[in-house]
């Protein structure tokens, strides 16, 4: 996910005077590990599985009382394993550019005991080390019941964000500055790319993303096999854990004071979550790869995103508050093909002249890009920007004992 709409925002209406904070807020991203996964492209007509009904739809909100842009969040509820003892946090980041929850140190109260994570071996507590383009997200790793809607993932691993940790490792520290709640504006993350965050990268120590086993004194690089690393929570839930879809209704004027969307859990297991009709291909959500503007580059759908973000494109640039954006004359309608094994996915999306769009008033804005690179190389990221008016749906291997499964969809609501 990268926030430097965010910023050029906040920064815009502290100028404007229209209401919102500074420009201190850095940009951030929960873009990270990308992969690609192999196996068997699922029929685009699939055979449905039915499951006791649950609910298995919640809200997302972009708006609300953060005053974050383009910004999806959520409410998820965490509690002490095998008990009662809960809390709700809301304003969680919805992100499809990364895997796991991560929720900030401030937002848990002392009464809510997690049991940390360990090392079978020493018994000393795990912590990890995830390097985002805009932050590093340092913290120990937890068990926490996690509940969505009427869904519950029993034991699922959590990562505890605490800037404040004196363990930080120089080897994380180095990579990048540390992120803050009040840059990302968001009381945590709730990654829904995959299963977990770096999968086999990770099973050897000091590879892939960084976990750690800590002292009271120090941490040293620790291998965490698959069961111990940062998970998608909805790959633990009991039902309806084998995928997701993130609805959104599109823009009518291209700018909305606010805009709610849907997380629905599972595929063709209920009513409410059918892909039939829909052409779901090979694929990761943070991971797949595409030919653009004569280049061949990382592609993405990245919820965590406020705009699309694309190294280079056929367009006139133009910069707004500081940032540079591609400014076409009209609105032009773009295609790429994003290939992630098996079939490739062909899509289309919009780019619009950001310096007029971002001239408006409101909380999302469509169809704007970036022109950026991330990690100094070309990418074609489809943040929230390009979301509105889309349901994407993410189907996760080691559930189906099929491959990661990936598909989108025009949305025909709209919303002034």
């Amino acid at each position: 996910m990268k926030k430097h709409m965010m910023a050029a925002l906040l920064l815009a209406m502290a100028l404007a005077g229209c209401g919102g904070g500074g420009s201190s807020n850095p940009p951030q991203t929960t873009q990270s590990n990308p992969t690609t996964t192999g196996g068997t492209v699922k029929p685009t007509t699939p055979t449905t599985t039915t499951t006791s009904a649950l609910a298995n739809q919640v809200s997302v909100v972009v708006g609300g009382t953060t005053g974050s842009k383009n910004s999806p969040l959520v409410s998820v509820t965490l509690c002490q394993t095998g008990t009662s003892n809960c809390t709700t946090i809301p304003n969680i980041l919805v992100d499809t550019g990364s895997t796991g929850l991560r929720v900030f140190k401030s937002v848990l109260p002392t009464t809510l005991s997690l049991a940390a994570e360990t090392s079978p071996s020493t018994g000393n507590a795990l912590s990890e080390c995830m390097n985002f383009a805009g932050g590093v997200a340092w913290g120990p790793m937890v068990l926490a019941d996690v509940k969505m809607a009427g869904e519950t993932g029993s034991s699922v691993p959590v990562q505890v964000i605490d800037n404040t940790s004196a363990l930080l490792p120089s080897s994380c520290s180095s990579e990048n500055s540390l992120m803050t709640q009040s840059a990302l504006m968001a009381n945590g993350i709730l990654g829904i790319a995959s299963a977990r965050d770096c999968g086999d990268g990770c099973i050897t120590a000091g590879t892939g993303s960084w976990y750690f086993e800590c002292t009271a004194s120090s941490c040293t690089s620790y291998g965490a096999p698959w069961a111990q690393q940062t998970t998608n929570p909805v790959t633990k839930f009991a039902a309806d854990n084998n995928g997701a879809i993130l609805s959104f209704p599109g823009l009518a004027n291209g700018v909305s004071a606010s805009v709610t969307g849907t997380l629905t859990f599972g595929l063709d297991t209920q009513s409410d979550n059918s892909s039939t009709g829909v052409s779901l291909v090979e694929g990761v959500s943070n991971g797949m790869a595409t030919t653009y503007n004569g280049s061949a580059m990382l592609a993405t759908f990245d919820s965590g995103s406020t705009s699309d973000f694309i190294g280079s494109a056929p367009f006139p640039t133009c910069t707004v508050y500081g940032l540079t954006w591609f400014c076409p004359t009209s609105t032009t309608t773009q295609s790429a093909a994003f290939q992630g094994g098996g079939l490739a996915l062909s899509v289309s999306f919009k780019i619009a002249n950001a310096q007029t769009v971002l001239a408006q008033s409101g909380i999302a804005f469509a169809d704007v890009a970036e022109s950026s690179t991330l990690f100094s190389e070309e990418y074609l990221d489809l943040g929230m920007s390009y979301l509105y008016g889309h349901n994407l749906f993410l189907g996760y291997p080691g559930t189906t004992g099929t491959a990661a499964m990936i598909g989108v969809q025009d949305n025909q609501a709209t919303v002034q």
